[in-house]
């Protein structure tokens, strides 16, 4: 089995892989947010990441987003100064069609419209992972 991580630093990030992943079942495993909790910042509670250039196809249909992953955010207020790291764990199936070397990653608030704020500031997310779990990692023109 082999690993895709999906950092994202921004609510609309360029992922640059270091090769193309043929189609093929994935398996959404986890993700972590680390966030400043000194304010609740203003997620509304989760954050939505729209993976459809990843997906390049309907997998998540939601009655308040489109096709966009929907992950909790921690909005306790904790003054100390400390950074909040929130890991959910998916274990959820998906598919995909061929996956780019390269795509555009978007991460909204709650609402689906809202561009997250990722920052060092109070209240702003510092950076979002996801793991995907892949069936193989093979470069097939190298056969």
């Amino acid at each position: 089995m082999a690993i895709l991580h999906l950092q994202l630093n921004s609510n609309k990030q360029k992922i640059s892989l270091a090769k193309e992943i043929h189609a093929q079942d994935l398996k959404l495993i986890r993700s972590i947010i680390v966030k400043d909790v000194q304010t609740s910042g203003n997620t509304g509670g989760a954050i939505t990441v729209n993976l459809n250039k990843v997906f390049n196809g309907f997998e998540i249909i939601s009655s308040t987003n489109l096709n966009n992953l929907m992950i909790p955010v921690n909005i306790t207020i904790n003054t100390t100064g400390q950074k909040d790291t929130s890991t959910v764990d998916f274990n959820q199936d998906l598919e995909s069609e061929f996956i780019r070397q390269e795509f555009i990653v978007e991460v909204f608030n709650y609402d689906g419209v809202t561009p997250a704020t990722f920052g060092n500031g109070s209240g702003q997310i510092q950076s979002v992972d996801l793991f995907f779990q892949l069936s193989e990692i093979h470069d097939y023109s190298q056969y």
